[in-house]
């Protein structure tokens, strides 16, 4: 079969090999041997050995948030993947991660999975989002905005915009009305009313054009990466003579509530903005702290130096002050600028970095920027005259600055409008159903093989905390800045010590590691939950309470230590709080139960029925979660409309889940296979004694054999009497 794809060119560099397709369709695709991957170490990166980032050049046009409202219409629907929950089942039943990202002319969608077959699967569901998506009057009210407070990105900018910082960029960026303005890209709460089904449609038929997207890769096979969407392309092409699929998207700008008061009535401050070109935006940003005193010490404040670009590749240097102020602030800032400026290079495409994203996807998205900075490098030195750059630094500072106040941003609506007696509207009532792929990988059970890459740890030591801390977030810190191999077994801490490694392993004083980071004091939820964590009896270390001692014990010790182990107090009650915007259940699960509450956590996530609030546009995220290092099982919703009801609505959708066995049988098959997967993954370092030794301590950990006779254990049945006790405890 031809997959219409031809070679083009090999890009090598010192550091990556990387070979060059093209699609007859126009779309680029850049593949990546993950053997040439030598930035990132192959032990930390193995399970993110399969990855893959779409770049769509996605211009914004107006404060609408329409690029942003698109990314989110492609995850929800498509002609291929016609069910709304087809996300939350690919990311909750199966290792692949799936997201995406909106920024000032670019849009990323980004995904990873332990295998080929897992990479394919969600390029496929991704490629046919792009493509082909559902746009209707419905998704948009759910997925955007309502009229009446619902709609995700409007409950995700209602959260955003309660931050007092994020507010005031969004009125510096609405109250700006100079030519060249940088807009809110993701969109502002009284913008989003404005956004259309036929104006969304025509967004995405400009630019979500085949010609216009680029695919980068790290894959064995790219081959079968390009078989695997080869016919979403063909169906694509076939369809382009269609006018819904040529027709031209209208640049003209909605017509938006841009009131904005000339200065700050309070202090009578004004923002007053030079543009300069990006290739000096790292300049000023390794010494926004030095600018940030001297402009204060004028009696001004220096806005974030942020790396959005307008449509000249300029990014805002902006300064909030007075009228008496500002001259000589503006003379400060001018004879800054250092008398030799070398090594600056233009980047007309900016990709931040988030420290969240997989290895993979950050080194995809670096040779991404690179290969368009290559591009860009005779257009810049077309642009400009100025060879001397101190001197176009110079220029573009001398100019006068632009002047603008802070835009009046409407009050939202934050409660149900229709709401009554404090009910709910939206009580569960979609019908689970798996996804097709899913439906197709339940039949196909897949084990990784062993990754000979990584070398077992002959020695370790674990080390034990007299108080729970997060050692997911240990372990990170002590990789990135010791340098030391570590595992998180539960709420204890394994670290390598083995003989082969370059250099003897030294364990820094860990209690000191703990204080100064705010992570290893909070569990593994997102961090707007952290405050109604602690509100229900926080197990986590706080600034008054760190761990005062731990202990350690080497792996020749193990057996001497079998009676070491610790277990906690059975705690069979739920408790639960919410505040304004977030709801947080949590239950400690008895230690019998641990393994049954991982499963549970991946079958509720994927359930349409739990699912409906997030679906129906009530709140931004519904989860749930079982966190290893409080052994809990953790229920959130987040910026969420219904915080009063949503404990209700939880433990209806979980009696519903309960009931319906034909969606549990099917959703356990691989729930069951993203555990082994999870075991194996993770303990394949170990050898098969250390983890006989390794379990006398850590209760829940199990050699592959013990581990497949207590998952035959679980039936559908039992997993249905789990929720109905965790239905029963929430009722109470």
């Amino acid at each position: 079969m031809t997959t219409g794809f031809v070679v083009q060119n090999n890009l090598i560099s010192p550091d990556i090999h990387a070979n060059q397709f093209e699609h007859e369709s126009g779309l680029v695709h850049v593949n990546i041997h993950p053997d040439s991957m030598r930035n990132i170490d192959n032990d930390k990166s193995a399970n993110e050995r399969y990855c893959a980032v779409i770049f769509v050049k996605t211009p914004v046009v107006d404060d609408s948030g329409l690029a942003h409202a698109v990314e989110h219409l492609i995850f929800r629907k498509s002609l291929h993947s016609p069910e709304t929950s087809t996300l939350f089942q690919l990311t909750s039943l199966t290792d692949i991660k799936i997201n995406a990202s909106t920024w000032d002319g670019l849009t990323c969608f980004h995904c990873t999975s332990q295998d080929q077959h897992g990479l394919e699967t969600a390029l496929h569901y991704l490629i046919s989002g792009i493509l082909f998506p559902i746009i209707t009057q419905q998704q948009l009210e759910q997925e955007i905005y309502s009229g009446d407070g619902r709609g995700v990105i409007y409950r995700e900018l209602l959260g955003y915009q309660s931050n007092a910082d994020y507010l005031t960029q969004v009125q510096i960026l609405r109250g700006d009305h100079s030519k060249h303005k940088i807009y809110c890209h993701g969109g502002v709460t009284d913008c989003l009313q404005q956004l259309t089904v036929d104006s969304v449609t025509q967004y995405h038929n400009q630019y979500y054009r085949s010609d216009n997207i680029e695919l980068f890769t790290i894959s064995d096979h790219p081959d079968e990466l390009q078989k695997c969407i080869a016919p979403l392309l063909f169906e694509y092409q076939s369809c382009a003579d269609s006018n819904a699929i040529n027709k031209p998207f209208s640049c003209a700008k909605h017509m938006l509530n841009q009131d904005s008061n000339p200065h700050n009535e309070q202090t009578k401050h004004s923002v007053y903005t030079w543009w300069l070109d990006f290739k000096f935006h790292p300049l000023f940003l390794n010494q926004v702290n030095d600018l940030s005193s001297m402009v204060s010490k004028y009696g001004g404040k220096l806005n974030p130096i942020s790396s959005d670009t307008n449509a000249l590749n300029q990014f805002a240097l902006r300064v909030i002050c007075s009228e008496q102020q500002i001259d000589r602030i503006h003379r400060m800032l001018y004879d800054l600028v250092p008398a030799s400026i070398k090594d600056v290079e233009s980047v007309n495409t900016h990709v931040p970095l988030n420290s969240k994203y997989p290895l993979g996807i950050k080194q995809l998205m670096q040779l991404h920027s690179r290969r368009t900075r290559e591009k860009e490098k005779e257009k810049e030195k077309e642009r400009t005259d100025f060879t001397d750059e101190t001197a176009y630094l110079r220029q573009q500072l001398s100019l006068s600055p632009s002047v603008s106040g802070f835009a009046q941003i409407a009050n939202p609506i934050n409660k149900l409008q229709t709401q009554s007696n404090g009910s709910s509207n939206s009580l569960p009532s979609r019908k689970n159903t798996l996804c097709k792929p899913l439906i197709e990988n339940s039949v196909h059970v897949c084990i990784p093989p062993h990754n000979a890459r990584k070398r077992n740890w002959s020695t370790f030591s674990l080390i034990e905390f007299d108080i729970p801390v997060n050692i997911s977030a240990l372990c990170s810190i002590l990789d990135r800045q010791y340098a030391i191999e570590a595992l998180p077994l539960g709420s204890r801490l394994l670290i390598n010590t083995s003989e082969h490694l370059p250099c003897s392993v030294v364990i820094p004083d860990l209690i000191s590691v703990i204080e100064k980071s705010t992570q290893c004091q909070q569990p593994n939820i997102p961090s707007i939950l952290h405050n109604l964590h602690s509100e229900l009896g926080q197990p986590f270390v706080s600034k008054s309470q760190t761990p005062s001692s731990f202990r350690i014990i080497n792996s020749t010790d193990l057996k001497q230590s079998k009676h070491a182990n610790q277990i906690r107090d059975n705690v069979t009650t739920l408790l639960h709080t919410c505040n304004f915007n977030n709801w947080l259940a949590r239950i400690r699960i008895e230690r019998e139960l641990r393994l049954i509450a991982r499963i549970a956590s991946f079958v509720i996530g994927a359930s349409a029925t739990f699912l409906q609030p997030r679906i129906s546009g009530e709140c931004y995220s519904i989860a749930a979660l079982y966190c290893d290092d409080s052994d809990e099982l953790v229920f959130y919703s987040a910026f969420d409309i219904n915080t009063n009801q949503r404990k209700n609505s939880t433990l209806l959708s979980l009696t519903l889940l309960a009931k319906d066995d034909a969606f549990l049988s099917n959703a356990l098959i691989l729930a069951k296979q993203k555990v082994r997967r999870f075991y194996q993954g993770k303990y394949q370092i170990l050898s098969h004694e250390q983890l006989k030794d390794l379990s006398l301590i850590v209760t829940d950990l199990y050699q592959l054999h013990d581990l497949e006779y207590r998952l035959n254990e679980i039936s559908h049945h039992t997993l249905a009497q789990f929720l109905r006790q965790i239905s029963v405890l929430a009722s109470e």
